[in-house]
């Protein structure tokens, strides 16, 4: 039983949305370009939602596809150690 309930969670958050797009795209922080990526995801209810990946230094921080001052955010946040 401890096995299966993990399992059983990592499956079914894996079915709540699928990957339907990858975008390549950019961001620019402090006047500085990042790559970034823009997915866009499909829930099981056929509904849709974006979200962007930036690679900045050694990481990367997921926020909101079309929220710069989001980005921004999760940026400093993983700049001053605080994980989300």
């Amino acid at each position: 039983m401890r096995i299966s309930a993990p399992l059983l969670i990592v499956f079914s958050l894996s079915a709540c949305a699928e990957t339907a797009s990858e975008t390549p795209s950019s961001f620019t922080y402090q006047g500085t370009t990042y790559p970034a990526v823009l997915r866009e995801f499909v829930r099981s209810d056929g509904s849709t939602y974006q979200r962007r990946v930036v690679s900045y230094g050694s990481g990367k921080v997921s926020c909101s596809a079309t929220d710069d001052l989001a980005c921004v955010a999760a940026i400093r946040d993983r700049n001053s150690g605080n994980d989300r």
